[in-house]
């Protein structure tokens, strides 16, 4: 939206003739867009690589070697629809002068110097240097004007080290620009970016006469500078024709037409370039439009919703969107200028006054959310939905403007993809809950009447004792049934209930859990069909960081399957291997081994996503991905080899507690 320095109605952001328009414009029409050769055009050019990092800004952090990188991700983020309409919106205007031409070129030169003289020197910022070089006549190309009130004409370093701040780059090549006319001495005192940025400019511009001087500064022979520069030669740029020629395959230039034409142009443009878009990239797109395209930056979009007003997601504030919804703001809130201007349709605006909050306090209360002294509204419809932008006064376009009518045209049409992605949430949250709660319902019918057999079950368990008396070992069998039914029964209770946070420990001794399941397991699963279960253990082995019930059903699982793969005479081992390091953490490794079959190879390929089962009746291939599911849900991790007619083995990495 422009700083508070430099106006950003003079900031011309245009092509460097209509030939390179028509060039970027035949690149972003192609089936798919072109967009790596759309990145070198913008990469090369300072204009519109400053026009493109102004809208969407870079992080602050140094570029190394990820310029290419960062803009290609920025011209996939705005598209190739905004994109062409803004070419669009600046075809006819006057060609940029020889004077400009050549300034392009020289820093473009000076951009491919400072790039190989990086390499040179073995430094990692050879993008920063080329983007240092690239901007070091930016100020001049954009012809920015005074400061804002009148005053002196700031210097163009100064100027270009505002314009680089405002596309978010590092403090390195702040820097740099600032220093781009200091004096030998002090650039060899600067950080090593700043001297060689110093040294490609002035090559650039006349290298015999300043290769003493950058060697001493760059550290470099004369020899490998007077190599560098050969080996780069100045950039060719097309000079302006006064004819105005351009591609005879493309459309003339849409404003030789009306401006209603034009406008209703860019508005098709806008529509479609929204579309489909969701969440994140929908917000992107719409603020890298609205500063690329109107050098506006919304500060937030209201529609009326139901009688409210309600905060779209549409910009980088969402904490304000959050608090606005929050305070559920009415339609038909009489002293508030926002609710009138989405009301009425009119512009609005609202200035703090000093004595206080004033007649609304919801406009106080909003102002200081998005730390301004005050605001306009910019009326504006999506559809059958009333809104409003709410933007700085400082910077807001007048209501009848080419830039007010363009804003209004590209929030309506993000605006409506936005609503229409909102009534899809709200539906979609509307059918889970009704889903949700016909299968409580449905849950709560099967828990009651499980409780019934489990009721008989326990009885029986009782009478059990009496009948068999002095049989050795039961009473230990009988414990560990009655310890699963029970937790069987505490299971079936939970079953239409809203999940709560287990009250289980996360840890567990695993031997002692083994050998529960083979006392369990042993003759019920495995000895009843003439297959041996054989357990081994090592003492002393530290607890798993992991709660009983899931480690239990990850066994229950595996054992499970190797019962039913196994024949009579087939023999499954649960060994406890120890201790060993897995990715750095400490784990206990637990190794399930049967000497069956094997798995077949396709099957090896994909064994842990659900599949249809071959066992039959009520098998559903679930088995493997649940237990990797519950393992993640642990940070364990599980391992598989099987080899065909040997068998399988399965290898869990359990962590262990931390001492």
């Amino acid at each position: 939206m422009g700083s508070s320095m430099l106006h950003p109605q003079v900031l011309l952001h245009d092509a460097a003739s209509q030939a390179q328009r028509d060039a970027l414009l035949a690149l972003l029409g192609e089936t798919p867009p072109d967009f790596p050769a759309a990145t070198r055009c913008f990469a090369d050019d300072p204009v519109l690589l400053h026009a493109l990092l102004r809208a969407m800004p870079l992080d602050r952090e140094c570029l190394d070697r990820q310029l290419f990188d960062a803009v290609e991700t920025r011209l996939n983020a705005v598209g190739a629809d905004l994109l062409t309409a803004w070419l669009l919106s600046r075809s006819g205007r006057p060609h940029n002068s020889r004077t400009d031409l050549a300034l392009r070129r020289q820093s473009q030169h000076a951009a491919d110097i400072a790039r190989a003289l990086s390499q040179a020197a073995g430094h990692r910022f050879a993008d920063d240097a080329a983007l240092v070089a690239l901007w070091s006549r930016l100020a001049q190309l954009l012809r920015v004007g005074p400061l804002p009130g009148g005053g002196h004409q700031a210097p163009s370093r100064q100027l270009n080290a505002r314009l680089a701040e405002e596309c978010g780059c590092s403090p390195l090549i702040c820097d740099a620009l600032m220093l781009a006319d200091a004096a030998e001495e002090q650039v060899l005192q600067a950080h090593p970016l700043s001297a060689i940025s110093w040294c490609a400019n002035r090559l650039a511009a006349n290298a015999e006469h300043w290769l003493q001087a950058c060697a001493r500064v760059s550290g470099l022979s004369v020899d490998t500078l007077m190599h560098v520069v050969a080996v780069q030669p100045a950039a060719e740029l097309p000079v302006p024709d006064d004819a105005g020629e351009s591609d005879p395959n493309l459309p003339a230039p849409l404003s030789a037409t009306s401006p209603r034409l034009l406008e209703a142009a860019l508005a098709g443009f806008a529509l479609k370039a929204f579309a489909g878009l969701d969440g994140t990239e929908l917000r992107v797109r719409y603020e890298a439009a609205a500063r690329l395209l109107c050098d506006q930056h919304p500060l937030l979009v209201i529609v009326a919703q139901e009688d409210r007003l309600h905060a779209l997601s549409l910009t980088d504030q969402p904490a304000v969107t959050r608090y606005h919804n929050e305070s559920a703001q009415p339609l038909d809130d009489e002293a508030s200028v926002l609710a009138l201007a989405v009301r009425s349709q009119t512009p609005t605006s609202w200035h703090r006054d000093d004595d206080g909050p004033g007649r609304s306090v919801r406009d106080w209360q909003l102002a200081r959310w998005i730390g301004r002294s005050g605001f306009v509204c910019i009326p504006f419809s999506a559809g059958a939905t009333r809104g409003a932008i709410v933007v700085a006064p400082e910077h807001s376009p007048l209501p009848a403007t080419e830039v007010a009518r363009l804003l209004v045209s590209l929030t309506s049409a993000a605006a409506a993809v936005a609503i229409e992605r909102h009534a899809r949430e709200a539906l979609a949250r509307e059918l889970r809950q009704q889903v949700e709660q016909r299968h409580r319902e449905h849950a709560r019918r099967i828990a009651h009447e499980a409780r019934n057999p489990l009721s008989v079950i326990r009885s029986y368990l009782h009478l059990i004792p009496q009948r068999h008396a002095g049989v050795a070992g039961l009473s230990d069998d009988l414990r560990i049934v009655q310890d699963e039914i029970e937790r069987l029964g505490g299971l079936i209770d939970t079953v239409g209930q809203a999940p709560e946070p287990a009250a289980e420990p996360a840890h567990c001794d695993v031997v002692m859990l083994l050998r529960d399941m083979q006392a369990m397991l042993g003759e019920s699963l495995f000895g009843s069909r003439g297959i041996q279960l054989e357990l081994r253990t090592q003492p002393d082995l530290p607890q798993a960081a992991m709660p009983a019930s899931a480690l239990r059903q990850v066994m229950l699982n595996l054992l499970h399957n190797a019962a039913d793969i196994l024949h009579p005479g087939g023999r499954c081992t649960v060994a406890l291997a120890g201790e060993l390091i897995a990715d750095g953490a400490r784990c206990i490794e637990i190794r399930v081994i049967d000497n069956g079959p094997g798995l077949p190879p396709e099957r090896l390929d994909d064994l842990f996503s659900p599949q249809p089962s071959r066992k039959g009746g009520q098998h559903q291939g679930l088995g493997l991905s649940i237990t990797r599911d519950i393992l993640e849900r642990w940070q364990a991790r599980i391992l598989c080899r099987s080899q065909n007619g040997v068998g399988t083995s399965f290898q869990l990495l359990v962590p262990i507690i931390s001492e």
